[in-house]
């Protein structure tokens, strides 16, 4: 009979087993790039983006590197822009900053600004 600690050591790593992940994020012109590994389960969403710039949303449960190792759940967004292309970075979060953001945007006119719409709401 197995004990306790085996039991719970195999349902760690059936648990851990699904996926190793692998995010390069290289920006433009490689500003702000960064590579974080994970071995565990990983939910990667690309938001919506206008202009030069990358940008990734990451949750971990799992072992991992990103600047150091961690052990359990991480999440965190990383965006990099080129400062030349974008003079304007425009992050938005919520249905509601999406209609704020669209006013500020037409107000700008003709000007270039880099947008992060994590609602996929704005009209371009």
């Amino acid at each position: 009979m197995p004990s306790k600690y085996s039991c719970g050591l195999l349902a760690m790593i059936v648990f851990l087993a699904p996926g190793c992940t692998v995010i390069d994020s290289t920006g433009p012109s490689d500003v702000g790039a960064r590579s974080i590994w994970v071995v565990g389960v990983s939910h990667i969403v690309l938001p919506d983006k206008v202009g030069r710039l990358s940008a990734i949303d990451a949750s971990t449960l799992g072992i991992g590197w990103d600047g150091g190792p961690y052990l359990g759940w991480k999440a965190g967004n990383w965006i990099s822009a080129d400062p030349a292309a974008c003079q304007l970075l425009v992050v938005i979060r919520s249905p509601a900053q999406a209609e704020n953001a669209a006013r500020v945007l037409q107000s700008l006119g003709g000007q270039q600004a880099c947008i992060v719409d994590h609602t996929h709401s704005l009209q371009r």
